[in-house]
């Protein structure tokens, strides 16, 4: 009888030792699949996600990278472009070189190898239509005060002059259609000190504005209700206009004036 004990108490410790061991196994498996599914959440392209810009003879180029995968390009001159990007290993798996989508999946532009470390490049090359553009990246962090808004900016044929009017910007802009008409924005700006960015919560106007042979100017108010802002980074400015999204394709350049 006392043997019989003996050996169920020794099967049932034999039994609780292997659930144990099965349990470690299986929490270890877990903890793998959890670490790779993190790993996989982080987006493939931290490296480069950002603002870039490149100078050429043909003007400024700007190419920001979003984190969900999504690019926009601004060419000074009024060229856009705009899709995916994808990554892929190059070099043996110690580089990656990442391809750019148009918006109807045909391959846009490929970039240079950039290396695996973890580090964020400062430059970066792309590769369209056998044309290379050589981008530096921009720091988002630079502060920009309300002094340096002060002045002429340029895209194409849209014009923006910064003034300053008591504490306030005063922000006017044109978009000649053509010799004799034109659309014109007027915003009424306080600076946003955390964002370092001109900000018009109402109030801003647009007009279309009509010159006749005699130079008499007859002007047609579209809205006199709207808003948007201003982000200046260096020279380079954007233009978000939260009534019709105007300024979207945009890309203006700070115009030195001569002293």
């Amino acid at each position: 009888m006392i043997k019989k004990a003996f050996l169920y108490c020794l099967c049932c410790m034999i039994l609780l030792t292997a659930t144990m061991s099965l349990s470690g196994c299986g929490s270890k498996a877990i903890d793998t699949a959890s670490s790779e599914s993190d790993t996989a959440d982080k987006s493939p392209l931290a490296g480069i996600v950002g603002t870039w810009r490149e100078d050429s003879e043909s003007g400024v180029k700007v190419l920001m990278i979003g984190e969900d995968e999504n690019y926009l390009f601004l060419n000074q001159v009024g060229a856009t472009q705009k899709g995916t990007v994808k990554k892929e290993q190059a070099g043996g798996g110690k580089q990656s070189r990442f391809l750019f989508y148009d918006e109807t999946s045909d391959l846009w532009a490929e970039s240079s190898p950039v290396s695996d470390t973890g580090d964020k490049p400062e430059t970066i090359t792309l590769t369209s239509d056998g044309q290379k553009m050589n981008f530096k990246r921009i720091d988002e962090n630079q502060k920009t005060s309300a002094e340096d808004y002060l002045g002429a900016w340029q895209s194409g044929r849209c014009s923006i002059t910064v003034s300053q009017k008591g504490d306030s910007n005063q922000v006017d802009i044109i978009w000649g259609g053509s010799a004799s008409e034109s659309l014109e924005w007027s915003y009424l700006c306080r600076y946003d000190e955390e964002t370092a960015t001109l900000q018009c919560d109402s109030g801003a106007k647009k007009s279309d504005v009509v010159y006749n042979e005699k130079g008499k100017k007859k002007e047609k108010v579209l809205y006199s209700d709207g808003s948007g802002s201003f982000k200046a980074r260096g020279d380079i400015l954007i233009w978000t206009d939260n009534q019709d999204d105007t300024g979207k394709d945009l890309i203006f350049v700070h115009i030195p004036v001569d002293r």
